[in-house]
């Protein structure tokens, strides 16, 4: 029985790191075809670390801009009943650096701090929706959208944009390390938002397209914080 019982302890380690390793590929892979297919628009890639100016001059800029930017700066899902949400004005803010539109990045993001910057922490709520008596509903945020403003305030602040939004987005990353979790089997795991996807309540919710993996590298340069860099590999 020792023997059947230390090889069943075998099996188990082996069987553990075999699922860590092809974790671990898979998030390698996912970073590798993200990085290209959700920036191509842009014209850019993680490997140029940064998205300034890559469309400037672009007429691509001023047809996005008239599809989905109102005029108060909300970016709208046209395909979900004109809602926005965090992750939205997060790529708008991003697509304006990438067009050197300070003007609409300005407009983006206040928008967002209007309407979505209503939790105790620095972090955004995930959704807006127009016509609703309770505009925002549901305060949980999502670490794509938290991830993305806070990549775009400190690209801003590289620029000169805004001496306030380095701090602005070193206070939004803070916050969002409260749901990295280190598993000893797969590393660091960045949780969807804050709520309903905790091992706490029973199950660990891992879903690697929230993690933006040129956000992840560029917030890692700019911080020199190697931990979000973690992330990616």
């Amino acid at each position: 029985s020792d023997v059947c019982s230390s090889d069943l302890a075998v099996g188990s380690e082996e069987i553990s790191k075999m699922m860590s390793e092809s974790f671990k590929s898979v998030i390698r892979g996912l970073r590798n075809i993200l990085t290209v297919t959700l920036f191509s628009s842009a014209c850019f890639t993680a490997a140029e670390a940064s998205p300034i100016g890559s469309l400037e001059g672009s007429p691509l800029w001023e047809v996005y801009k008239s599809r989905f930017v109102s005029s108060k700066g909300a970016v709208i899902d046209n395909v979900n009943h004109g809602i926005s949400h965090s992750e939205s004005q997060g790529y708008g803010m991003i697509l304006s650096l990438a067009a050197d539109d300070r003007e609409t990045f300005a407009k983006i993001y206040g928008f967002a701090k209007r309407h979505l910057s209503v939790r105790a922490d620095a972090l955004f709520a995930w959704r807006y929706e127009p016509g609703k008596a309770n505009p925002v509903s549901d305060q949980n945020n999502a670490s794509d959208g938290d991830l993305l403003i806070a990549w775009a305030l400190l690209e801003a602040s590289e620029l000169g944009w805004g001496r306030e939004y380095r701090s602005t987005g070193l206070a939004i990353l803070s916050d969002l390390k409260s749901q990295v979790k280190s598993f000893e089997s797969i590393g660091l795991v960045l949780a969807p938002g804050e709520k309903g996807f905790d091992e706490a309540e029973g199950r660990l919710v891992i879903n690697p397209s929230y993690w933006v993996f040129p956000a992840l590298e560029r917030i890692s340069e700019l911080t020199s914080d190697s931990s979000w860099l973690r992330l990616s590999y």
